[in-house]
């Protein structure tokens, strides 16, 4: 399937390119994530940011899949070490509580990678439940608008509907 819908990166890296996007974080995919949490969520999000357990968030809440636009101050606010940690996560060097299955999903690391899914925006500075993109008032009009295939007509033609 389509991860990041094609006019949407392009229209961004356009607005990137003519020096003029100025969004911190955009995420790309089309498909949205259910607000939630599971221990196996929790888990991980203490472990990444040494926290204690009351200090995680109720509910996470984001776009699938882990394609996304990031400004530069955003990846620089967090230490080298912090993203080391990260690759260890991601790795399997630092343990976690929850385990992979392989019989259902035999992918190394797959099940690490899909937790990740639903943190790399607030690892990248948002808001632990991500607003849906067309109710986002800090992104562009072009990034509000749902270009995913079948969502949109292809043309607006008024007179068409109308001799029907």
């Amino acid at each position: 399937h389509e991860h990041a819908p094609r006019q949407l990166l392009e229209d961004s890296l356009s607005a990137v390119r003519a020096g003029v996007y100025e969004v911190p974080f955009l995420h790309l995919n089309a498909r949205r994530f259910l607000a939630g949490n599971s221990f196996c969520l929790r888990d991980l999000y203490q472990r990444l940011v040494e926290t204690e357990p009351g200090e995680v968030p109720e509910v996470f809440g984001s776009y699938c899949c882990s394609q996304f636009l990031v400004r530069r101050d955003r990846l620089l606010a967090r230490s080298r070490e912090f993203y080391a940690r990260i690759v260890d996560l991601l790795l399997g060097k630092l343990p976690l509580a929850c385990v992979q299955d392989v019989q259902y999903d035999p992918r190394p690391r797959i099940a690490v990678s899909a937790l990740f899914e639903h943190l790399w925006h607030v690892v990248l500075g948002e808001v632990p439940v991500l607003p849906p993109r067309e109710t986002d008032s800090r992104l562009p009009l072009f990034a509000r608008l749902d270009v995913t295939p079948g969502e949109l007509p292809d043309f607006f033609d008024a007179s068409r509907d109308a001799g029907e």
